[in-house]
């Protein structure tokens, strides 16, 4: 799996990309790097791209990941959009959505201005996986 994000603390928001077959520990690996990094707060929005992700995870460790992020103190509570472009990932993310509805406002769209209509915000969509001055965790 390759990740990546970027914080931009003066807009409020966060961007993270998703690539490649992704794994319970590579995820739960990318959310605490993420929550460590000191421009972090669970008060930001943010956009999850998973358009570049396969989505071949085990139920039940989709189930696994979906209780660590319920139960974790350091969980967005900011509004998030999921850009997905599968009708898998899709569905994924409805399932993201009802089990963390209350800790946190996520919705699915298919287009990266639509993400950023739903959060207000004007992100780029060119946060690379792996470049620039973004945060990328090593496979």
């Amino acid at each position: 799996m390759k990740f990546c994000y970027k914080i931009f603390p003066e807009r409020r928001a966060i961007v993270a990309r998703y690539a490649g077959a992704l794994t319970l520990s590579e995820l739960v690996a990318s959310a605490e790097t993420m929550w460590a990094d000191p421009s972090y707060s669970r008060k930001f929005d943010g956009i999850a791209d998973i358009s570049d992700a396969s989505l071949g995870v085990a139920m039940s460790d989709f189930r696994a990941l979906l209780g660590f992020l319920r139960d974790h103190h350091r969980t967005s509570q900011g509004r998030w959009a999921a850009v997905a472009t599968t009708p898998f990932a899709t569905a994924c993310g409805m399932m993201y959505r009802g089990a963390l509805f209350g800790r946190h406002t996520l919705e699915i769209f298919s287009t990266w201005e639509a993400a950023c209509d739903f959060i207000n915000v004007d992100l780029p969509s060119d946060v690379s996986l792996g470049g620039g001055d973004t945060h990328t965790r090593p496979r």
